[in-house]
């Protein structure tokens, strides 16, 4: 038997769904009644959606789901095509503070890896280096260094079977030797990718052009995925126009970080305006300029480089200048007049320079 009916076969005041219409015909407005509150207050009472009756949401433990099913993350070399720079900042080997289970108190964890919101953590003291779990970045129970003695909290061992042999006193002497530790600023970022850290007005040093040791003090305009457009402060800056650059791009430095390495860094627009800016010692967790190699390069030597702004066409480029054992200067034979040349100050590990003839075995293959 069809057991199907028609919108004319339903009783007035019945609506259907818009498969029982029959074919060609479509519902307009003027079916569906007009005061759609009512819909609700015809509900049961026990099925009506209210604050009281929402199932209050858990956060989901990473942990315990792959050991449930003795499972491992995906490598992250899987991933190849994920860049860099999406990572959320939280280095390997950081320190965090965990509070226990039970509120208990809080012990020292190290981070083993981070992907995402995700982070595998290690409590100091444990001796066997298969006791890793994984909590999410926003858990609850993760806070930067600190936290615990601000709050009154007290040092115990989250297992005191497995830490029998480390005193409180040791532990805490071997987190003074971490040479990194997980910002508040960065926790409080979820897991998301850490360019997102940059706000408009916020201040950075930038690398001179033409004087390695040189930065000038610019301001953030714009970030549109970790590019920064960024504008040189004070009245004698070398570029007037606004500019891009990317965070991780080696002429970016925290503000501050001429002052704090000394001579020869030296910052040259001192009469920068910082009024009404906003916070910019968050980055000294995200921009961590590390000493470039020393190179063995000579005044004339040729390398192939990349043009910096297409990033498509090598061209041939030639050492002008030596500044000292970690800085040269390039200028690019892409112009025939030498005054309209690319040249760029350059160390050792940049990017866009390859040895001579590596431009052809990327060709073949």
């Amino acid at each position: 038997m069809d057991q199907s009916s028609s919108a004319e076969d339903l009783p007035e005041g019945q609506l259907s769904s818009p498969g029982d219409l029959p074919e060609g015909q479509s519902r307009s407005a003027e079916d569906f009644p007009k005061d759609r509150s009512s819909l609700q207050e015809d509900l049961p009472e026990s099925q009506c959606s209210s604050p009281n009756n929402l199932i209050e949401e858990k956060i989901f433990d990473w942990n315990k789901y792959l050991t449930a099913r003795n499972a491992e993350e995906v490598p992250e070399d899987f991933f190849y095509h994920i860049c860099k720079s999406e990572l959320n900042g939280i280095e390997i080997g950081s320190v965090v503070e965990i509070e226990n289970e039970d509120q208990s108190g809080y012990w020292f964890a190290s981070v083993c890896s981070s992907k995402g919101v995700l982070m595998n953590l290690h409590y100091f003291g444990d001796a066997n280096d298969q006791h890793t779990f994984w909590l999410e970045v926003n858990s609850p129970r993760i806070h930067s260094l600190n936290w615990g003695s601000e709050n009154n909290k007290k040092l115990i061992p989250p297992y005191p079977e497995r830490f029998s042999r480390y005193k409180p006193e040791i532990i805490k002497g071997k987190v003074q030797d971490c040479e990194h530790v997980v910002s508040n600023a960065v926790l409080q970022m979820g897991g998301a990718p850490i360019h997102n850290i940059f706000k408009c007005d916020m201040f950075v040093e930038v690398q001179d052009r033409e004087y390695p040791y040189r930065v000038w003090i610019s301001k953030v305009i714009k970030n549109v995925g970790g590019r920064l457009f960024l504008q040189m402060q004070g009245i004698n800056s070398p570029e007037e126009k606004p500019f891009w650059l990317f965070y991780l791009n080696e002429r970016v430095f925290p503000l501050g970080w001429a002052e704090q390495k000394g001579l020869p860094w030296r910052v040259m627009n001192l009469d920068a305006s910082l009024e009404n800016s906003i916070d910019s010692s968050v980055l000294l967790n995200v921009l961590k300029p590390k000493t470039p190699k020393q190179h063995s390069y000579k005044v004339g030597e040729m390398l192939e480089v990349i043009n910096p702004y297409s990033m498509m066409v090598f061209y041939v480029g030639t050492i002008v200048k030596i500044y000292d054992n970690r800085y040269f200067k390039v200028e690019v034979d892409n112009e025939i007049d030498e005054d309209k040349r690319i040249s760029f100050v350059a160390t050792k590990e940049n990017p866009y320079l390859f040895q001579a003839g590596l431009k052809h075995l990327f060709l073949y293959s």
